[in-house]
């Protein structure tokens, strides 16, 4: 059990990988040859996104014995991918042990 857990995570992280280098070239190409706003271009590529669920959804609304199982469901799953979107968009906070205050005594 472990070892399809560690196959399925290290499936995941190749995926998220993969997308990301692929999203970032595309966004880059976009962005320098159209000579766009970059948050124009982010917009675009949410609709681009928008426009991709919607179309695997109906693919998949017409064909209900798809082997995959999922159900699209556009309120849960738009509400998952917004959060998506908002926890990987925070910008984080540096750790700064200098601005810390100590807890104790060790």
């Amino acid at each position: 059990m472990d070892h399809r857990r560690s196959n399925f995570d290290f499936r995941v992280d190749v995926a998220r990988s993969d997308l990301h280098q692929t999203m970032t070239s595309a966004f880059t190409r976009v962005q320098h040859g159209a000579q766009l706003h970059p948050m124009l271009v982010m917009r675009l590529a949410a609709e681009a996104l928008g426009a991709l669920y919607r179309d695997m959804a109906a693919a998949h609304v017409q064909d209900p014995h798809c082997p995959c199982g999922w159900q699209p469901d556009a309120t849960c799953d738009l509400d998952m991918l917004g959060a998506a979107l908002a926890q990987q968009a925070v910008v984080p906070i540096p750790f700064d042990l200098r601005v810390m205050q100590p807890a104790g005594e060790a």
